[in-house]
């Protein structure tokens, strides 16, 4: 109930930007490079159950077999859990739930 009436304050008193105009998704921008190259993203979003196989297959290809183990980020002095990763290729493995399922800011 109260956050609506938020939201019209917001654009009362702040530059609204619209992201929809844009021709970028900034979402998917990347913001560093990794020493073996250029960093990317790669998202799993079918249902279909041979869909995981494939992406378990990517991974495994991008990581070539070095060590996989969680570990944890220090982002703006918040720690961020990371459940799979290769230091070796600063490649990182996340479920929607991960990175979803608690609070986070833009930066983590």
């Amino acid at each position: 109930d109260l956050f609506l009436p938020f939201i019209a304050l917001l654009e009362q008193t702040c530059n609204v930007v619209s992201m929809w105009d844009s021709d970028t998704d900034y979402r998917l921008v990347q913001i560093s490079r990794s020493a073996k190259g250029a960093a990317k993203v790669y998202f799993n979003t079918s249902e279909d159950p041979n869909a995981k196989t494939s992406f378990d297959r990517l991974f495994n290809k991008l990581t070539q077999g070095s060590d996989i183990e969680p570990m944890v980020l220090d982002v703006q002095g918040r720690e961020v859990y990371v459940p799979m990763a290769s230091e070796d290729y600063n490649i990182a493995r996340f479920t929607f739930k991960d990175l979803c399922g608690s609070p986070k800011g833009a930066a983590d």
